[in-house]
């Protein structure tokens, strides 16, 4: 029914109270003449909105925010539509992107909670173009996808710093975090720059990993071609708290999350889920899924990779395999099982949409598909 083209976001970190205000400057361009319009958001406290310079009708219902302008939103012109809004990162959601940390927050947005920290189209197949401006007090950073184009000092002793990313992202790839964060800036191939964002008291014991992040780069070229983006970089986030989020790693564009105990393990543990995550950057995140049920196009290549990258380095897994033809043999061994308990790779459900299969399964087309054509 419509398109999102561009959002333009702020967020107001309130250190006091640990709540966040928020701007959302959307454009909008409808397929069709439409009375009122609907965003998806959940656990936010819509103050107004405003469609070009004119109040707007609004409620919130079901996850949704349904917006009625003056008069009609019309087909095949771009409107903006800004949304003013308050939320707690920890407030006890049916799902949430936040991830609360002592000192600020972290996203994690994947698959379909980006709408619960800012109003959005939340779907992969709606990317669109973000500017991101994150403030807090100045003992705090706040970062965000893409690259820093402003940093603007207030009297009031906080910092605004603006990003930019200059290739469209899906909402489920957003990234905004604020914390006791160190940046540590190198340069990757071809002179890429890379930015990882590190709690500032583990900076020395996490150093280990994003040092790695350079060859791995050069490695991914080699098979997959120049990286897609203007920057890349990992955020470990700054919680130790077991269900602070249920994954090891997210591939938020140019800038992807991990949980920091996982990355003090030694380089054979880690090395293979960094490339994982780093081959999400071609795959989910430059290619997003236009559905869900393309899930397995994302993961399958992005465990593809990984598994060569092992193997290449001659790491075994876990089971002591050595090549990837031998692992791809037991994956194969256990189809049956897989589709009777999963359903086909390309067919998931909601419940069952990150389970094995589209892991497993999708590596298995895809080795299927080289032993064919090379």
């Amino acid at each position: 029914m419509y398109r999102a083209l561009a959002y333009d976001l702020a967020f107001d970190y309130r250190a006091d109270t640990r709540t966040v205000g928020g701007t959302a400057v959307i454009s909008v361009r409808p397929d069709r003449t439409l009375a009122h319009l609907e965003l998806d958001a959940l656990g936010l406290t819509v103050h107004a909105v405003r469609v070009g310079d004119r109040p707007a009708d609004f409620a919130t219902h079901d996850e949704k925010l349904t917006v009625t302008p003056a008069g009609p939103f019309r087909a095949g012109a771009t409107t903006e539509l800004t949304v003013e809004y308050t939320t707690d990162p920890r407030a006890a959601l049916p799902h949430t992107g936040w991830v609360p940390t002592p000192d600020g927050f972290a996203v994690a947005g994947q698959p379909r909670s980006a709408h619960t920290v800012f109003p959005c189209d939340d779907h992969p197949g709606d990317k669109a173009r973000f500017t991101i401006a994150v403030t807090a007090p100045n003992a705090l950073l706040g970062v965000a996808n893409g690259e820093l184009t402003r940093t603007e000092p207030h009297p009031d002793g906080r910092t605004t710093h603006r990003y930019v990313s200059r290739q469209p992202m899906a909402t489920e790839l957003v990234q905004v975090a604020v914390g006791d964060y160190t940046v540590r800036e190198r340069t990757g191939p071809h002179g890429l720059p890379l930015r990882d964002v590190v709690p500032t008291a583990r900076a020395a014991e996490l150093e280990p990993a994003p040092a790695l992040t350079a060859d791995q780069l050069a490695w991914a070229e080699a098979h997959l071609g120049p990286f897609p983006f203007e920057a890349y970089g990992i955020l470990p986030v700054d919680t130790d708290a077991p269900d602070a989020f249920a994954f090891t790693g997210l591939e938020t564009q140019t800038l992807t999350l991990y949980k920091p105990d996982f990355l003090r393990r030694p380089e054979t543990e880690i090395g293979p889920h960094m490339m994982h995550e780093l081959v999400h950057s071609w795959f989910g995140d430059s290619v997003s899924p236009a559905r869900w049920s393309d899930l397995w196009l994302n993961e399958g290549h992005a465990d593809f990779y990984g598994l060569l990258y092992r193997f290449d380095r001659g790491w075994p897994d876990d089971r002591g395999r050595t090549t990837l033809t031998d692992r791809m043999r037991d994956v194969y061994r256990l189809g049956d099982r897989s589709r009777h308990d999963s359903g086909p790779v390309a067919s998931p459900t909601a419940a069952n949409l990150f389970d094995g299969q589209r892991y497993a399964g999708g590596v298995l087309v895809l080795f299927a598909l080289r032993e064919k054509v090379g």
